[in-house]
């Protein structure tokens, strides 16, 4: 992108606003200043190497040459400016934010893709991209779950559960973890929304976001017969720092061996900074000499991973799981993955959920649910304490027949899960009347109507806080 904004600056092009000639100049000087921050970009003898931050051939093509990296002068094109031109008077300015609001997510139809920027991370969510050239590591660079800006992604260096870097992705095996396989084509993919319900003090306060989705059919393999449908769901207002990732594995005809699954997090730089050696479990009562609270460390439980840095911090938590067919066990692990996977830097860690399911009988249909939040901050968006609240806060997701207790939550429903209660459920229902859904087997309590859509308060014993009313979705 430097290479762009230089070629608009030499064309003298105008571009809409809010893209002035200032904030032209600043994304091209602030793109320098960043890579002038990475020596390790340059080789003892000061050319450039292959590689992204620093030398990595594991990230190469077969087509890359020595002149590869050399594609970088396009950036420099706008020295043909002459000395007098106003580019180099024109003082740089910042990027403007489009909006006032913190989180911004932006669903794009054609690549099918969803972009946030939470304030505190710039990442991506990606669900039927793949490439089909036979590129090294094209399953990684294409097809993985989510980018980040922040932490970049890793490509594998062998077969095994180390050497795959499962960073932003679900890697499945059905030989007992000899071997792994991750999303590479996607069968089928579409988008679709659900909704975050919150709760507010009065009606006209209470929250409805409906949040955009991602949906994917894959499959680890053509020979296997085990299928995935994956839902990715952005963040919301209420929990800006998490994504959501839903994913419904089956095998019709079973496994021998049964089925493991590796959910990744976002692979983060994994030593210390002091001195660079392995980082220790995480203590949040660390206290440095300025008397300031801080972190650096790893913690694993029977179901969450975190790793803090001075890269910031990334972590998975897994929320809920279900299963027939077999006996599950999932728990919670930091792993550390072969040196040079990552593009960013040399040595990280993954957060990850591991869920490995026992088959009850030879030949037995197997199938899990799975639902893991995925959490990440940047370094220097927030101190150790508002880390470790935001990673205590965890996203609640409900979904048919679940809905039961007060609080906000992000409700998985309509297309979706292709699970839409139908509009005759509704009809005769008066305000504040008391009704029960087979489907439901729950207590609906009709609040109000509002714009053709109906807001309900469900309760297995008792009826919630009206202003905790939950928005099942549903319109007249």
């Amino acid at each position: 992108m430097g290479g762009f904004w230089a070629a608009v600056a030499m064309a003298e092009v105008s571009l809409p606003a809010p893209l002035t000639p200032g904030v032209v100049k600043g994304l091209l000087l602030r793109h320098l200043r960043y890579w002038a921050s990475k020596p390790d970009t340059f080789y003892a003898d000061g050319t450039l190497n292959i590689g992204f931050c620093f030398p990595n051939m594991y990230v190469s093509e077969d087509y890359n040459s020595p002149q590869s990296p050399y594609w970088c002068m396009k950036t420099f094109c706008m020295m043909t400016l002459p000395a007098s031109h106003s580019f180099w008077k024109i003082e740089e300015e910042p990027l403007p934010s489009t909006t006032d609001i913190r989180l911004e997510v932006a669903l794009l139809k054609q690549p099918r893709q969803i972009l946030v920027n939470s304030g505190n991370h710039h990442f991506l969510l990606s669900s039927g991209q793949y490439c089909a050239w036979p590129l090294k590591a094209t399953e990684a660079k294409y097809a993985k779950l989510a980018y980040s800006s922040t932490f970049g992604f890793s490509v594998p260096t062998g077969p095994l559960i180390q050497q795959m870097a499962p960073d932003s992705t679900l890697a499945l095996s059905e030989d007992e973890g000899e071997t792994w396989k991750v999303r590479w084509k996607s069968e089928q993919s579409e988008m679709s929304t659900v909704d975050f319900m919150g709760g507010g003090e009065g009606l006209s306060e209470i929250g409805s976001e409906k949040v955009p989705t991602l949906i994917s059919k894959w499959k680890p393999s053509r020979t296997s017969n085990v299928q995935v449908k994956t839902i990715l769901i952005p963040p919301t207002k209420r929990w800006p720092d998490w994504h959501i990732r839903v994913h419904d594995v089956t095998a019709p005809e079973g496994s021998d061996l049964g089925l493991m699954a590796v959910e990744g997090g976002f692979a983060i730089y994994g030593r210390k900074k002091r001195d660079g050696l392995a980082l220790l479990p995480l203590l949040w009562s660390d206290v440095d000499s300025s008397g300031e609270i801080s972190a650096e460390g790893v913690s694993t439980s029977t179901s969450s991973a975190l790793v803090v840095s001075s890269a910031g911090a990334s972590g998975v938590r897994n929320i809920k799981f279900s299963s027939s067919g077999g006996k599950v066990e999932v728990t919670g692990d930091v792993l550390k993955p072969d040196a040079n996977t990552n593009l960013m830097v040399s040595r990280t860690l993954i957060p990850t959920i591991t869920v490995a399911v026992v088959p009850e009988k030879k030949g037995g249909d197997l199938s899990v649910k799975l639902v893991t939040a995925v959490f990440a901050v940047g370094a220097g968006k927030l101190d150790a304490g508002e880390i470790r609240r935001r990673w205590e806060d965890l996203p609640i997701i409900q979904t048919r027949g679940e809905v039961g207790e007060a609080g906000d939550c992000i409700v998985l429903w309509g297309s979706s899960l292709r699970s839409e209660i139908r509009v005759p459920h509704f009809r005769g229902l008066c305000p504040k009347s008391t009704q029960t859904l087979s489907a439901f087997k729950y207590n609906v309590f009709v609040i109000a109507s509002k714009e053709n859509r109906i807001l309900i308060n469900v309760s297995r014993k008792s009826p919630m806080p009206w202003y905790k009313a939950i928005y099942l979705g549903s319109t007249f």
